[in-house]
């Protein structure tokens, strides 16, 4: 539960700071893009790394500090899982907060805002 909780406070700081230094007046554009991402160093030796797939999608990972280096992989891994929510239409299932451990041996949490 801990770990769901740290996940869910990533996120509401991501969009909390971004909210604040995102945008200048211009209310129309968006806080946080299919380009942002937020890297958290936590000193248990992991890093949080949070990516938005969609609008109402974001992904946060746990990886090991040695595994974050290997930022190509990451970024490889992210791209099949926006390709996999692509292909099963994730953004019409409400996934609240679902445990996910496949994508080659990296820890994720779902989080589906609205």
């Amino acid at each position: 539960m801990a770990t769901y909780e740290l996940c869910c406070d990533m996120i509401d700081v991501t969009i909390d700071i971004s909210s604040i230094y995102g945008c200048s007046d211009d209310l129309s554009c968006a806080v946080f893009d299919s380009q942002s991402s937020a890297v958290i160093h936590l000193r248990t030796d992991q890093v949080l790394f949070l990516r938005q797939v969609n609008m109402f999608l974001a992904l946060v990972c746990i990886i090991r500090s040695e595994n974050f280096e290997k930022q190509g992989l990451i970024d490889y891994n992210f791209q099949c899982f926006k390709g996999i929510q692509v292909k099963t239409k994730l953004d019409r299932i409400s996934w609240d907060g679902e445990y996910v451990e496949y994508m080659f041996g990296m820890n994720f949490w779902i989080w589906k805002g609205y």
